[in-house]
């Protein structure tokens, strides 16, 4: 018995002071280990219960992270070992102050280098034979851990103010274990509940997390050290997996704050980025199966830059309902897309836009991972669109439009637009404004890729075209029935329909439409190489065919025309009442019928009808126009710049009809000219007017001007529009010249039948100054020596009085000739008077004195003529001109008429 009781006092003693044993040797090892100052307050063993209990366990080295421990306590079960279980009760860990630091080429656990610990590598043999001993923890807890780490450039903290861990048993799979930690992740609050079952063959666990403002960029600054963001999450992830088949869902929210990424030039900014809803991922086999994320993600202030391109937002949300089907290979999505604050640029082209909205889903079928099958169906709508390129800028103040896109292969696209609608648009270049339109609406429009375009009705209102000094284009209303386009091949437009049109024509000092010019050169690219190569390459291909179904202008339209290269500047303004047009193709040749109603300058009226083949190589056409009343005095500075004479006073009246076929043309003009009076300008232009028509435009209105002061002309046209010098001034030189011309003389022949035959124009100015007249009718003739009327003489006399009665304009010149045949008859009574003389006169003074006989008789025969015709017309109208005496021996006794 001594000896068993000795041997028990042994064991005593000996279990009594190995705590102290192994704490010095502990102590002992520390130091070995090259920790400068190493103390262990104590260890605690209690054999009969299973508690190991260390106190305050110090290690410290200058130049290294410490390893200090508060209190270390464990609890084990004997009675499990009777089961052949490990059970460990408890862990307790308290005041916890270490980590693990890098340092080359070296590794520390605190003041511990690891890489000194490192024993021999050679490879034991272990059994294959699984153990029947089976460990398990009911509780582990901890307290106050502070642990750094500084590993592949990275530095982290984890603090756990609270920490707990219970319930893993090998032998009791089924059996849920929960992991909690209270704390701070490089300084970020922390809080994380989990519940597992990480045994069984079907595991499960629920993962609750919680951190605010986590330093994202303390964990990504080796692979990205030009990010930085703060993260928060408030996650509940849970995983239900058996082998590799399984899902994860996760709900909650997750936020980014003051995100800054810069890189190679690229500078990301974002204040605030909010996500919160429900995501969860099916696997098969350890292959995606299926993904589906429903929730809202926000976010403020983004704001994208690098060379050259640039993105800002104030805001977004965008509503995923999104499925990602990976048996099918299909991804779909429904729910909004909100933008506010949208800037974006790239190079010299700019975009903005104070919202954008999308409202819709998308559908999507890959094979292979390629897009393959696409459906999207929504609507999209906005206001404040902005779009810069260069010196141009578009402005929408509102636009919506709903859109179904379909491809079966991502080559060929279907795009049905139902409603369209874009309201407040403008287009400025350099700040001048351009074009305007106030609302524009497109219904049941249909896209198709390559590029076919159909839509329904199309609507514009209140559309403005600027020029550089005044508007040029203002249309309250434009509504087009229908629209077919394919490029290069055809356009097909339905019924066109307007109303409200006002327009301003003007003319520069130079004869341009600089309005116009302006415009177009605000409105065209910078010119390049490639643009004129590719111009020309557009000009050899085929003609697009462009049909229209008809057109027609309605209600109050006014166009102002003003030129201010005429002297003065010329204004004038047509009323265009309607205006209607049938159908049109540049593709067949047909007729189309035409129609104009007008008023010019409030008083003249204009209509126009006809049909006109406007394709074809003939262009063979028809016309009926009428012009009533249409003041003269305002085309005064045309007539001037034409003809040298200013219009004074006068209307004009057409009624013209006319032909076209076979490319000859083929009209009558009626014209009427009401009380046409005129004065002289351009002596220059008026000699060359007078040189066209033969004779002074006054003494033509003179002539043709009836006694109401009107003058009626018939005046036909025609020629050949193949012809180079037939156009449109040919046709005025035909109305003015010979249309005038052939008008005086017809006048005259009729009225003065049978004594017109020897009617005749002076070929020029000279010729009429030589003459005293423009135009000479046919003389009075006289008996040799007589100055009396015969009864022919008498009879022609009262024809001319009718017609200066019925032309009480014309005016009349009279000029007495004498001819050598009047010598014979006088010399006899001058040679018996002379010889009654006292003293006869010679030959030579009996000459001179017969021609003073013969330059009375001219006169005398001139006043006859006047006296006979003074009985009807009134001597204001009859002018004597100066008498002379002809010696052609075949010129005959007369007076000349001429007007």
């Amino acid at each position: 018995m001594r000896w068993l009781l000795t041997l028990l006092v042994i064991v005593a003693l000996f279990l009594h002071n190995l705590p102290y044993l192994i704490r010095d040797q502990a102590v002992i090892w520390l130091r070995s280990q090259g920790v400068e100052t190493a103390s262990l307050k104590a260890l605690n063993v209690n054999w009969l219960s299973g508690e190991i209990e260390i106190l305050e366990l110090r290690a410290e080295s200058d130049g290294h992270q410490s390893l200090n421990i508060d209190r270390l306590f464990v609890k084990l079960d004997y009675a499990a070992l009777t089961d052949q279980r490990i059970l460990v009760r408890t862990i307790q860990l308290k005041g916890l102050n270490s980590g693990i630091v890098e340092q080359a080429p070296s590794l520390w656990l605190g003041p511990i280098d690891l890489n000194a610990l490192s024993g021999d590598s050679s490879t034991q043999e272990t059994s294959d034979t699984g153990s029947a001993w089976l460990p398990g923890i009911d509780d582990i807890q901890l307290e106050d851990i502070r642990w750094y780490t500084a590993m592949a450039g990275q530095e982290h903290q984890l603090s756990i103010e609270q920490g707990e861990l219970k319930d893993f048993h090998f032998w009791n799979k089924e059996q849920p274990t929960a992991l909690n930690l209270d704390g701070s992740i490089n300084g970020a609050p922390l809080s994380l509940k989990t519940e597992m079952t990480p045994l069984p063959e079907e595991k499960r666990s629920t993962l609750r997390v919680n951190i605010s403002q986590f330093p994202l960029h303390s964990v990504t600054a080796l692979i990205e050290p030009g990010l930085k963001a703060f993260i928060d999450l408030d996650l509940k992830i849970s995983a239900d997996f058996k082998g590799e088949s399984g899902q994860v869902k996760q709900s909650g929210s997750i936020r980014v704050s003051d995100l800054k990424l810069a890189r190679d030039g690229l500078d990301v900014q974002q204040s605030d980025l909010n996500w919160k809803g429900d995501v969860a991922v099916s696997l098969r086999d350890g292959q995606p199966d299926n993904l589906s994320v429903k929730g809202l993600l926000t976010g403020n202030k983004l704001d994208l830059k690098q060379p050259e391109t640039a993105l800002q937002l104030a805001g977004y949300t965008l509503s995923l309902n999104t499925q990602l089907e990976g048996k099918q290979q299909s991804l779909s999505q429904k729910g909004p897309l909100n933008l506010t604050g949208l800037q974006a640029s790239m190079g010299d082209q700019s975009l903005q836009s104070a919202t954008f909205d999308w409202d819709g889903a998308v559908a999507l079928v890959l094979n292979q991972g390629e897009p393959k099958d696409l459906h999207v169906n929504g609507g999209l709508s906005g206001q404040g669109l902005t779009l810069l390129q260069q010196k141009q800028q578009v402005k929408l103040g509102r636009y919506a439009l709903n859109a179904q896109v379909n491809s079966a292969d991502m080559v060929a696209f279907d795009i049905q637009l139902p409603s369209t609608e874009l309201q407040q648009f403008s287009l400025s270049a350099a700040a001048n404004p351009l074009l305007a339109i106030q609302k524009l609406m497109v219904k049941q429009a249909q896209v198709k890729l390559p590029l076919q375009v159909k839509t329904g009705p199309v609507s514009v209102d209140d559309l403005l075209v600027l020029g550089e000094n005044k508007h040029l284009l203002k249309l309250a209303r434009t509504r087009l029935k229908s629209v077919q386009f394919m490029p290069e091949q055809a356009a097909a437009l339905g019924s066109l329909s307007m109303a409200g049109l006002d327009a301003n024509v003007m003319l520069s000092p130079e004869g341009k439409m600089s309005d116009v010019d302006w415009l177009l050169a605000q409105l065209s690219p910078p010119s390049d190489d490639k643009a004129v190569e590719e111009k020309s390459t557009a000009e050899t291909s085929k003609p697009l065919r462009i049909s229209l179904k008809s057109f027609d202008l309605v209600g109050e339209n006014q166009i102002n025309f003003t030129d201010q290269g005429a002297e003065p500047a010329f204004s004038s303004t047509i009323d265009l009442e309607t205006l209607t047009l049938g159908a049109v193709d540049t593709g067949t040749v047909q007729s189309t019928p035409f129609g104009l109603q007008a008023k010019i300058n409030q008083f003249a009226t204009l209509d126009l009808k006809g049909e006109a083949e406007l394709s074809g190589d003939e262009h063979n056409a028809d016309w009926q126009l009428n012009l009533k009343n249409l003041e003269l005095p305002p085309l005064s500075p045309y007539a001037e710049r034409f003809t040298g004479y200013y219009l004074n006073s006068g209307q004009f009246n057409l009624d013209a009809k006319g032909t076209l076929a076979a490319g000859k043309i083929d009209g009558t003009n009626q014209m009427r000219l009401n009380r046409l009076t005129v004065d002289q300008r351009d002596s220059d232009k008026v000699a060359a007017f007078s040189q066209k028509i033969t004779m002074p435009l006054e003494t033509a209105i003179m002539i043709l001007e009836d006694n109401d002061n009107n003058i009626e002309l018939d005046i036909p046209v025609s020629g050949s529009l193949s012809d180079p010098e037939f156009g449109y001034q040919s046709v005025i030189n035909e109305l003015a010249g010979r249309g005038l011309k052939t008008a005086a003389i017809s006048f005259l022949t009729k009225s003065l039948q049978p004594y017109a035959t020897l009617i005749s124009l002076a070929s020029t100015a000279m010729e009429a100054s030589e003459k005293g007249t423009f135009i000479t009718l046919t003389p009075v003739t006289f008996t040799p020596g007589s100055a009396a009327l015969n009864g022919q003489g008498k009879e022609y006399l009262g024809k001319l009085s009718d017609m200066l009665q019925e032309r009480k304009a014309m005016r009349l010149n009279i000029c007495g000739r004498a001819v050598s045949a009047d010598g014979p008859e006088l010399m006899p009574a001058l040679v018996a008077a002379n010889k009654k003389r006292k003293k006869p006169l010679p030959q030579e003074a009996l000459q001179k004195e017969l021609q003073q006989k013969l330059l009375d008789l001219a006169n005398q025969r001139a006043a006859t003529v006047k006296q006979h015709m003074s009985a009807s017309v009134d001597n204001s109208r009859l002018f004597l001109c100066f008498a002379k005496v002809e010696q052609a021996a075949d010129a005959k006794a007369r007076v000349e008429l001429g007007l």
